[in-house]
């Protein structure tokens, strides 16, 4: 690879809308198998599939906020605000963790 080539690399990951921390693992090869996932050339493409699933899910659950607002509008409960994209990543993780076979979550 040419200087630039890993330049542009380096900016991609660290200088995007997304950003990983890891140098406070202790551990040296948990944190360079997360610089490893993390500083890729190549990025990673969502599907159209995947896109409208994860918006799907992230609609239901802000409808299904409005509702327990209206429904339950005096009771302390808590909400979404903030946490939204945790959603689809916590049903990903689900689904993948069924495909290696694990019965329970």
């Amino acid at each position: 690879q040419t200087l630039r080539e890993i330049v542009d690399t380096l900016k991609s990951a660290y200088c995007g809308t997304i950003g990983v921390e890891f140098m406070h693992i202790p551990d040296m090869e948990q944190a360079n198998w997360i610089r490893d996932k993390f500083e890729k050339p190549d990025k990673f493409e969502w599907r159209k599939e995947d896109i409208l699933n994860m918006y799907d899910r992230l609609v239901f659950a802000s409808k299904f906020e409005s509702f327990l607002a209206t429904k339950y509008g005096v009771t302390k409960r808590f909400g979404l605000e903030g946490v939204e994209s945790t959603i689809p990543g916590i049903k990903a993780m689900i689904d993948r963790a069924v495909e290696l076979g694990c019965e329970t979550i």
